[in-house]
């Protein structure tokens, strides 16, 4: 108890040097990370905690618990990027000392030692719990989830009530839904569905279990669901519905990807686990009891998620990040083999291990070179015609030149190891991941933040607190919001009669206000950003003037507010 009590310590000092330093290193990212942290903003200054709202409307996309989590970080540290990426931070601690504690509860301590390593030591899992989305908190409630209804397998075979289990399962599940939605529940049911179909006895618990897990789920989501409905009846949950059948369907086209895409960033995105854990993704391990039980419902989860979000159309890079749970334990348990001399590490599991270290390691070579040298910079501004993007590589503010040195690392000890020390060291990798990943959060993520966005949000927190009007053109962002720390009086004036003639529109009161802005009289400065590559008519030109060249976004001033347009 007191060697478990000792690593437990240890995990969450470790966790802390890796996610807690540099979260207020670079500005909050379009869009999910500034969406949600604009969401708690305003509900810090509406006073409105039941609803979460963007631009002061109601914001249907997502339900409140990981705002309500950012509210109360913001409330104690402030309205930063610092409080908007705590919980993940606090969250990635939570997760590593479970993933150890069972880990020893499924087998022994090295092999809950093994799948920390795996896990919190890939690349992206290093860097995941350093950011704003909501992703981690999400997957760790359906993770415990999972665990919940393999511990109600357990108990059944054991023959002991499942009750407990499958109380914990109803509440975990009721929080991923309070976290995210509904997709919590058509993961977890698809996972018990194809559980069930292997091993009916002793899945499926009588109608009494099913209940306490139905009792579980309703008590939790029912802390907002119930308070919501009296508020403000049944039409928030229509368009929240909607908005998942849209996400399902795929109708944002700028979210569409290949059915291939999320084994492309499992591959690389879960660097070195993706590949350790291979071997036993396609079939099943000499283990029994409890080990076996596990590794089938690990094995069932990654190939369920990764087969819903290759089938769904809209594809972002965080929707198969649940997978990186069964990768991390495969990969601990590879580890695990390996350190008992169980096993070895196949010749043929170092070519997919090469490749994607070489592709890595060039890509983070190059970014920083990309930058720095004209050259190169010129070679690709001269064969990629996209405006925007060149803006952006045109851009080396805050690069030194000496920011590839971490890519270069990474690939001379990664084959160092492979060529010299997979045998004996099969750790090395993850240590060099682990090491990288601080590394490129630290050094590369703000340089890449500077020259995608430093311009552009810096002059947007320079008109924060101005008697103005600011807006977007062309291009969606919660930025303006966020940075110009912009008050609900902004959202308040004649326009809103408006509203009502455009409700088709997602936020028909910002429209609304957008119309008047190009327009109508108004009586205050007008701002707009647009884009670099915008190419703005006449009838824009006659109303606006450019104020200034942001780089990668332009800035256009209105000429003359105050005098309305005749024609309209």
């Amino acid at each position: 108890m007191k060697s478990k009590v000792a690593v437990h310590t240890i995990i969450t000092i470790v966790a802390i040097l890796m996610f807690l330093p540099f979260l207020s290193a670079s500005h909050l990212f379009d869009w999910d990370e500034i969406n949600f942290a604009e969401s708690a903003r305003e509900m810090i200054v509406s006073g409105n905690y039941h609803q979460v709202q963007i631009g002061f409307e109601p914001f249907w996309e997502k339900p409140p618990l990981f705002i309500w989590m950012q509210v109360f970080c913001m409330k104690i540290f402030g309205i930063n990027e610092f409080s908007a990426r705590l919980p993940n931070a606090i969250f990635g601690i939570i997760t590593l000392n479970f993933l150890y504690y069972l880990g020893c509860k499924i087998r022994n301590h090295f092999t809950g030692i093994f799948w920390v390593l795996a896990y919190g030591a890939s690349l992206a899992p290093a860097i995941y719990y350093r950011s704003g989305i909501i992703d981690p908190v999400f997957n760790l409630f359906i993770f415990l989830a999972i665990y919940q209804l393999f511990s109600a397998e357990s108990d059944a075979v054991s023959k002991l009530n499942p009750r407990k289990a499958m109380l914990f399962c109803g509440i975990f599940f009721g929080l991923a839904v309070l976290t995210k939605g509904p997709v919590a529940l058509l993961i977890g049911g698809v996972v018990w569905l194809v559980r069930f179909m292997q091993n009916p006895k002793y899945v499926w618990n009588g109608i009494y279990n099913f209940l306490i897990a139905l009792f579980g789920f309703l008590a939790i989501i029912s802390l907002w669901v119930i308070p919501e409905l009296l508020r403000s009846g049944t039409w928030f949950f229509t368009e929240f519905y909607q908005y998942q059948i849209l996400l399902a369907k795929g109708q944002m086209e700028w979210h569409n990807q290949p059915w291939f895409y999320h084994i492309l960033v499992l591959l690389f995105l879960c660097f070195p686990a993706s590949v350790f854990a291979i071997p036993q993704l396609f079939r099943a391990d000499d283990s029994s009891g409890d080990e076996k039980l596990w590794s089938t419902y690990m094995r069932i989860l990654f190939w369920v998620v990764l087969v819903i979000f290759s089938l769904v159309t809209t594809k972002i890079i965080h929707y198969s990040s649940l997978c990186w749970f069964p990768l991390g334990w495969f990969a601990g348990n590879m580890l695990y083999k390996l350190h008992t001399n169980r096993t070895r590490i196949s010749g043929w599991l170092m070519f997919p291990f090469a490749l994607v270290v070489v592709i890595l390691g060039i890509v983070f070579v190059l970014i920083p070179i990309l930058f720095v040298q004209p050259a190169l910079n010129q070679f690709f501004t001269q064969n990629v015609k996209d405006v925007f993007a060149n803006a952006i590589i045109s851009n080396p503010d805050g690069w030194q030149g000496w920011e590839y040195i971490p890519g270069v690392l990474f690939l001379v000890s990664s084959f160092i190891w492979l060529l010299y020390f997979r045998k004996a060291h099969a750790h090395w990798p993850f240590t060099i991941t682990a090491i990288f990943g601080i590394l490129f959060s630290g050094i590369l993520i703000p340089r890449i933040d500077n020259s995608l966005q430093g311009k552009y949000l810096n002059e947007i927190v320079s008109q924060k607190g101005k008697d103005i009007y600011i807006e977007s053109w062309g291009f969606k962002t919660y930025a303006i919001l966020f940075y110009a720390q912009v008050g609900p009086n902004k959202f308040k004036g004649p326009w809103q009669q408006d509203s009502m003639d455009l409700k088709e529109f997602e936020a028909p009161g910002r429209q609304a206000r957008l119309v008047w802005m190009m327009d109508k009289k108004m009586d205050k400065p007008i701002f707009i950003y647009t884009k670099c590559d915008f190419n703005p008519d006449y009838y824009f030109k006659e109303k606006f003037k450019l104020h200034r060249d942001l780089g990668a976004y332009l800035l256009w001033e209105r000429k003359n507010p105050s005098k309305p347009d005749i024609r309209m």
